[in-house]
């Protein structure tokens, strides 16, 4: 392709992404594809986010949503699914999204949302959305154990993952409320919403007497390596089966991505915790290059500076890896359960 093709051929694409978002991702593929980034970048990432602002990851999705668009069936014009409807079906093989995607209109009519989808593909595919960082049985005995003398009324999890926070209500006689950012484990429990905790008000989800939560640590769970077998790797992305929603914490390794989020997380979710509430954080630390990284000690420091006041650490023993890796003589062994408490508003 000659320079002077390349350049309109480039300019066709940009001005029929500027008309309308709806083709998108079939646009930024052909971009992509045809290297016609090249006339004004050296890499597509580059062109992306210095032409549109897109981050990598928004960029992946929606032509990850068009190559899922092209294996569904025609449908009446105007009603083209949008990125966030066909997201959950990336996770099956392409030749299964069609008649996912026919299932899912079957069940909840002609325009299922992003959550009924994941759920579709839930059932079609158990394994595909499991969650790498549940909570284990012995976290959960250590948060009751934490609460029972002062049971509350309504616990929010603002990180809840596939809902085990809901479980935890359920054995205390508390309603509960979890959020959660991907819509394939928030379409897990019912008490589930899909949305991102960084946008949380008084308005939309009221107040709650106490916080259980288990922010990501991290560490190489964050990985965005793209797996070329079939063997199991224990990262979010791996286990989602496609990218993650920008904005998870689950894809942010420790740095100052990771906590800027969680700070502007922790500063939200303590104005909704009642005067008197209890905030339960389970958090571990984890070790890279041999040096351990003392994630802990910033979650505990950070909530401390947001007026709440340590009371107590049900730690628990825990195997995480065990004896594998380069890192496994450094691991402590040892996952906390904090209490703490919000005595002034």
């Amino acid at each position: 392709m000659t320079d002077v093709v390349a350049v309109n051929r480039l300019r066709e694409h940009e001005a029929a992404i500027e008309r309308s978002l709806a083709e998108l991702g079939w646009h930024l593929r052909a971009i992509r594809d045809e290297r016609l980034y090249l006339t004004t970048h050296e890499t597509f990432e580059e062109y992306c986010r210095e032409r549109w602002s897109y981050g990598r990851h928004y960029v992946n999705r929606q032509i990850a949503a068009a190559e899922t668009l092209d294996a569904l069936p025609v449908v009446p014009m105007g009603t083209t699914p949008t990125e966030r409807q066909v997201r959950p079906l990336s996770a099956l093989p392409i030749e299964e999204r069609a008649d996912a995607w026919a299932e899912a209109v079957e069940t909840y009519g002609d325009e299922p949302t992003g959550a009924e989808v994941a759920e579709v593909v839930r059932l079609r595919r158990p394994q595909s959305s499991e969650h790498p960082a549940r909570f284990s049985g012995a976290v959960v005995a250590a948060v009751v154990e934490l609460l029972e003398p002062h049971p509350p009324r309504r616990i929010l999890d603002p990180f809840a993952g596939t809902g085990l926070v809901h479980a935890i209500a359920d054995k205390l006689g508390a309603d509960s409320f979890g959020v959660e950012i991907e819509p394939e484990w928030a379409a897990l429990h019912p008490r589930n919403v899909c949305a991102d905790s960084r946008a949380l008000t008084r308005q939309m989800v009221g107040t709650f007497d106490a916080v259980v939560t288990s922010p990501t640590y991290g560490n190489r769970m964050a990985d965005h390596h793209e797996a070329r077998d079939e063997s199991d790797r224990a990262t979010y992305r791996h286990r989602l089966g496609h990218p993650l929603t920008e904005g998870n914490a689950g894809g942010m390794a420790w740095g100052d991505e990771y906590r800027a989020l969680h700070v502007d997380v922790y500063r939200r979710v303590v104005k909704l915790l009642d005067v008197g509430g209890l905030f339960v954080l389970n958090v571990k630390d984890h070790v890279r290059d041999g040096d351990r990284v003392r994630v802990s000690g910033w979650h505990v420091r950070t909530l401390l500076s947001l007026g709440l006041m340590f009371c107590d650490d049900n730690a628990i023993a825990t195997r995480g890896l065990g004896g594998a890796g380069d890192n496994a003589a450094s691991r402590e062994g040892v996952e906390h359960v904090y209490l703490l408490v919000k005595e002034r508003t």
